[in-house]
């Protein structure tokens, strides 16, 4: 069965997506930040998919595997001041600063899991099971709630009626009864924080989640607040909250509930109050129900229902509940005409509200500006850096007119080395030209290097793996290691892997076979040998090795230093021997130290024993003190002592100047400033915001009327500012200062524990108690000292003599022979018969012989084969036989017959022809002509009457035109033209006679082919007695053999044995030595010494008071910081 880590429950195997809720096996977090579904909490909780997140924690599912139930899992994991590295669990702060107030987040978040943890009895509180520290963070493990959130209930089924609204709140107003009492307030009242369980109750739950972080210092107050559901303090650092608080937005919930619409925001209702009451909207209300909703839906809170008994008194039992009077401070505009006071402050209502919440960030200039809007001059918008490489950052960088500073180099898993891994201003975000934004680049996965782990035990393996963040999958194999020791690693020392990656080791079952346990054997000498020498020289004493560790010193290199037990002393087969080995030299690993401040990078090669130099370089993208590179790679091994030069960047001049006056790099330029209000009633750096009033009465026109004259402007004091406005000018202005003070306490406490979570140990004192307790009993005697006592006592051991015998066999496991005692005896009967064999055997007193003789065959094979030739290697000539082929012309030319070739002759006849031919003066008879095979044969007659005084006439002769010199010269058939012997060319000018039957000879010859047959005798088969028939092909020969058979009568032996037992294991009791037993004895001792008790002393600085006026001395206990000055301002 495989359990489901979306709803936690379990499905087969088989299925790679859970039936009951769709979630799919390995679908990463949400966001890279969130924890990896399957990690395991304080080692019991199964931390699964993420239900919701926000500005201050993640919610997952969990399993109990313990309790074997759901839960819910809350982790504190405030965005503003942490993160996550993707795939890792540890929470990381983002600097100094940020860490304080995270810290000071997480004690309210572990304060208030402890007091929800008490309220088990309220049924309207989500139930917490359990909450404690890991990875850095707070973790709550609560109530798993299967349901769904009133927000979604709404949206199902739209506004409800009245008094099923009134009856799902009704749980939560008497929680949060209970919640107040403990002086919690939840802060975060909305339809998303009830939920409605399937059993039909309601929980609340996300309990103050605002007070996870300090307001006077969140820079992300609009992250806290729910638009509609919040009350005007919360959107203020320093509005004053308290139970009216939640009053508010559980009015507002209801009032959503209802109407099927959220209120208008609260800031949006103080300039402009347009909250219609519920009767308006058509809801079938009571006035008492819609007067107890609209007073605790008040703008301002002294106007407000004060508390959640109040307003549950209104709400469900008050039948005559008015309208609260609604206080409205009039603003002091002296003795202007009314409408002219009205115009003006409301005026000045909108644009200081407005100027307002853009200062304190509660509205976010970057979104109120969409991207396509121009932006002011002096302007620019973010671009996103994240995932770019470092000249593509710059590049953008350079075209939104912004700085880019690198301040960092950090291991991810998910963004490749080299690009982008965080910015220090989001994208988007509206920032003034030239401004700064530091940039985190990613080192890519952290590498870890393999360590050896042969040799030593599985615990210690999964430790040294653990510690390298590598997981192990284990098998095992018999071998000559002991059982429980790592005898192979997939990865070799030394190798490459990325931090989470899984390395396969084989784990030891020990030998294959059987050790006698009680057999003693004396240790060999290993010292000088190898780890494999060692291992195969204890296997052969029947005895285990374990890895213990390296040690340097003078002796080769991995071979054994020292062993324990040493050599010569006794042990037992199956004992371990523990070799200490000596190291290899060490060679140091180059860390990655580019982009590290420089006194960090110092010490970190310092510490690993290296020598460091630092030169110095301007650069306008890595920050000033930055590492831009360093002389020695990353993970280069360097012997100890290298020395390595870093180049430390200067900064630039221009950059260097605004990160001065700016005071931190990270910190963008705030939003333009508001819409300038009215000269004559402007107070610059005026932060407060002014009281609405109500809209003027249009008043009667007035004719003849003479203009009333005001009366002077009053100038009244501003709010007392840190900073005084650039517009105030001192010849215009009167201005006031005052020092104020903060102060923090240090506490001390004292503690046996040498560390201790958030304190700084600053002494130990160390006094002598009493004597601890008693060591164990030891052959070993330890050394006398002060403030020790020593005991000691005898034990003794013994070994008996024991006897054994057994017939017929010589050797008995663990015992000796003694041959002086051994028998012999006979059997009167006679044993079986032998089998029967060719070796001759005699009868004697205790053995019958019996013989036969039996008839065996061997036998050879004829094998034939045929060739073409007349002989063949290893074979026989048997005979010849011939096949003929058919007879081809070969013309008129004599031939003679080849060894394999017959030739024979026709006489022929044909028609001949003379021709007669001129030349000039020259008459030659012509010649008879005939074409065959390809040659032109001439045959010369003679005429008489002709002149032949030149010609050139042989009878019986002709000439072939290959030998004749006429092969320059065109040669073709009959009636074109002909040679003749002297080389010219001749054409018809006579006659033809043709001459018939003219006899003349054709050659034929035929090819005669040979077959040769070979035979020969195979080798004479081993001999049987099988009978076996010659034949032609088969020759069988025979021989007759005599064999014998006996039987004799048993002889047989009786052994004696003897042995010493081991001795047994040493008692307290005295044993007396005797011809049967051997006693040993030794002397044990113990010890126990008086014990040092130290104690430690700690101390830690509290918080920060908020500044008072009130001036506060430093003590040795109070650290006072009283550098602030604050002015206020009037215009003369």
């Amino acid at each position: 069965m495989h359990r489901c880590l979306g709803c936690m429950e379990e499905y087969q195997d088989e299925f790679h997506m859970c039936p009951l809720c769709g979630y799919e096996e390995g679908t990463p977090p949400k966001e890279p930040y969130h924890m990896l579904p399957g990690t395991i909490l304080s080692g019991k909780y199964l931390v699964g998919k993420v239900l919701g997140f926000g500005g201050f924690g993640v919610t997952y599912i969990g399993y109990d595997t313990k309790l074997e139930r759901k839960v819910a899992i809350k982790e504190y994991l405030p965005g503003e001041y942490s993160t996550r590295m993707p795939g890792t669990t540890e929470v990381l702060t983002h600097d100094e600063e940020k860490s304080k107030q995270f810290q000071k987040g997480l004690s309210k978040f572990v304060e208030e899991a402890k007091i929800l943890a008490k309220m088990q009895d309220c049924n309207g509180v989500v139930k917490i099971y359990d909450s404690f520290m890991e990875n850095s963070t707070a973790y709550i493990v609560m109530e798993y709630m299967e349901g769904m959130e009133l927000a979604e209930y709404l949206k199902e089924k739209g506004r409800l009626s009245v008094e099923e609204a009134k009856e799902i709140l009704h749980p939560v107003l008497i929680a949060l009864k209970e919640i107040h009492a403990q002086g919690i307030m939840h802060r975060d009242i909305a339809p998303n924080n009830i939920y409605l369980l399937n059993d039909g109750r309601v929980k609340l739950y996300d309990f103050g989640a605002s007070r996870y972080v300090s307001s006077s210092h969140s820079k992300s107050l609009s992250v806290i607040v729910k638009p509609g559901f919040a009350p005007a303090e919360q959107y203020s650092s320093r509005g004053e909250q308290g139970p009216w608080t939640d009053v508010y937005s559980l009015a507002a919930t209801f009032y959503n509930m209802i109407t099927g619409i959220v209120p208008e925001d609260a800031l949006d209702r103080i300039e402009k109050e347009e909250l219609q009451k519920p009767s308006k909207l058509g809801v079938n209300i009571k006035k008492s129900e819609e007067n107890a909703l609209m007073n605790a839906l008040n703008i301002k809170a002294e106007d407000r229902t004060r508390d959640i008994e109040t307003l549950e008194k209104e709400l469900y039992h008050d039948d005559k509940v008015k309208l609260h009077f609604v206080h409205l401070k009039k603003a002091d505009v002296g003795k202007w005409p009314l409408w002219t006071k009205l115009l003006v402050t409301a005026a000045l209502l909108a644009v200081s509200v407005f100027a307002g919440l853009l200062v304190t960030g509660v509205i976010d200039y970057s979104y109120i500006v969409p991207e396509f809007v121009e932006l002011p001059e002096g302007k620019t918008r973010v671009p996103n850096l994240v995932n770019q490489d470092i000249t593509t950052a710059e590049t953008l960088m350079a075209e939104a007119k912004l700085i880019v500073q690198i301040i960092d180099k950090q291991n991810s898993e998910y963004i490749p080395e080299g690009k982008v891994l965080t910015q220090s201003v989001s994208k988007g975000k509206i920032v003034s030209d030239n401004d700064i934004v530091e940039i985190v680049i990613s080192a890519g996965r952290e590498i870890v290097y393999m360590c050896n782990v042969v040799g030593l035990t599985r615990d210690e393996a999964l430790d040294k793996l653990f510690e390298l963040g590598l997981s192990a999958d284990l098998q095992e194999e018999y071998s000559s290691y002991a059982s429980g020791v790592v005898m192979a690693q997939s990865v070799a020392a030394g190798g490459e892997l990325f931090r989470g990656d899984h390395v396969t080791v084989t784990v030891s079952k020990g030998v294959d076979g059987y050790l006698d346990v009680t057999q003693e054997v004396e240790i060999p000498d290993m010292t000088g040998l190898t780890m494999e020498a060692a291992l195969k020289l204890a296997e052969t004493y029947g005895l285990y090795v374990h890895n213990g560790g390296t040690r340097a010193g003078t002796g080769k290199a991995g071979t054994v230093a020292v062993q324990s037990p040493e050599a010569g002393t006794m042990a037992k087969q199956g004992d371990t021997i523990e070799l200490i080995i000596y190291a290899e030299q060490t060679l140091i690993r180059m860390p990655d130290i580019q982009y590290k401040e420089e006194a960090e990078a110092v010490n970190t090669l310092q510490t690993l024993g290296l020598k460091v130099t630092v030169e110095y370089e301007e650069s306008s993208s890595v920050a000033k003190g930055r590492v831009i590179r360093q002389s020695v790679g990353a993970k280069e091994e360097v012997k100890e002592g290298t020395q390595v030069t870093l180049t430390v960047s200067l900064g630039t001049k221009e950059i260097n100047e605004r990160v001065e006056a700016s005071g931190s790099q990270n910190q963008p330029t705030p939003t333009p400033e508001p819409t300038k209000q009215p000269e004559q009633t402007k107070q610059p750096g005026q932060t407060g915001q002014p009281t609405p009033t109500p809209e003027p009465t249009k008043q009667p026109e007035q004719t003849s009327q003479p203009t009333p004259t005001p009366e002077p402007i009053v100038y009244t004091w501003s709010d007392w500012v840190e900073t005084l406005p650039a517009d105030v000018d001192k010849s215009k202005y009167e201005i006031e200062t005052k020092q104020q003070y903060r102060f923090r306490d240090k506490t001390t406490m004292s503690s046996a524990n040498a560390s201790e979570d958030g304190w700084t140990l600053y002494d130990t004192t160390t006094t002598k108690g009493g004597y601890g307790n008693w060591s164990s009993w030891s052959a070993e005697k330890p050394a006398d000292k002060a403030d020790r006592e020593i005991e000691s006592k005898k034990q003794y051991a013994y070994s008996d003599y024991q006897t054994a015998t057994q017939n017929d066999n010589k050797n008995m496991a663990g015992w000796t022979l003694d041959a002086s005692k051994t028998k012999t005896f006979y059997n009167n009967d006679y044993g079986n018969w032998s089998a029967w064999s060719t070796t001759a055997v005699s009868n004697n007193d205790n053995r019958n012989v019996e013989t036969r003789d039996v008839t065996e065959y061997r036998y050879q094979t004829k094998t034939t084969t045929t060739a073409t030739t007349k002989s063949l290697a290893g074979y026989t000539l048997d005979k010849r036989t011939e096949t003929e082929g058919e007879w081809q012309e070969k013309g008129e030319t004599p031939i003679s017959a080849s060894e394999n070739e017959q030739c024979r002759i026709e006489v022929r006849t044909e028609n001949r022809t003379r021709q007669v031919y001129d030349h000039t003066d020259y008459y030659y008879a012509s010649y008879m002509c005939r074409k065959s095979n390809g040659n032109i044969y001439f045959y010369p007659h003679t005429d008489e009457g002709l002149n032949l005084a030149k010609s050139h006439v042989y009878l019986g002769e002709c000439y072939k035109t290959t030998t004749s010199p006429m092969t320059s010269t065109k040669n073709t058939d009959m009636g074109t033209g002909y040679m003749c012997g002297d080389g010219n060319l001749y054409f018809l000018a006579g006659q033809q006679d043709i001459y018939t039957d003219v006899p003349y000879t054709v050659y034929f010859t035929r090819q005669i082919n040979y077959t040769y047959h070979f035979y020969k005798w195979s080798g004479w088969s081993g001999w049987s007695r099988q009978a076996v028939a010659g034949d032609a092909n088969k020759q069988v020969e025979t021989q007759s053999v005599r064999e014998y058979r006996y039987q004799d009568r048993p002889t047989h032996y009786t052994y004696t044995f003897y042995r010493w037992t081991p001795y047994s294991a040493f008692g307290d009791t005295y044993i007396e030595k005797s011809a049967t037993r051997q006693v040993k004895e030794q002397t044990i001792y113990r010890y126990h010494d008086k014990q040092d008790v130290v104690t430690y002393h700690y101390y830690k600085w509290g918080g920060w008071s908020e500044w008072r006026d009130e001036k506060v001395d430093s003590t040795e206990t109070r650290e006072v910081d009283a550098s602030r000055t604050m002015y206020r301002y009037k215009q003369k």
